[in-house]
């Protein structure tokens, strides 16, 4: 059978009404895409996540945000400095978000940087 009427399972191999492929595969888009990104952060939804009481959610939020930095940089730099002095887990998170951040992304990222120097959340070795 060919067509719209095929079954789904002749075109993606390992298909099977019972699994979880299309969530994941759903999941997997969304994280990725710019576009959603933009549609999410636009909506508040970013925002949300970054507020959750669940410290799983809101590390997945952070790496959400880390994908998209680079395009996004000061939106999402934004986003993270209210989060600046809010305690030792969220400067371990945001230690981990600058660890690979393009400073030159926007004014916004470098200041954000700046702050967390400030705040010592970067803490001289001795």
């Amino acid at each position: 059978m060919d067509g719209p009427d095929r079954p789904i399972h002749h075109c993606c191999p390992g298909w099977s009404p019972n699994t979880e492929l299309l969530p994941r595969l759903a999941w997997k888009h969304f994280f990725s895409s710019a576009s959603l990104f933009k549609y999410a952060h636009d909506n508040g939804i970013v925002a949300e996540w970054l507020q959750s009481d669940n410290d799983a959610f809101v590390d997945l939020a952070v790496s959400y945000v880390r994908m998209h930095e680079s395009r996004f940089s000061k939106n999402v730099a934004t986003l993270l400095s209210l989060y600046v002095g809010r305690g030792e887990l969220w400067a371990k998170r945001l230690v981990w978000f600058m660890q690979l951040v393009d400073l030159k992304g926007s004014r916004e990222m470098f200041d954000l940087f700046l702050r967390l120097i400030d705040d010592t959340v970067w803490k001289p070795r001795s």
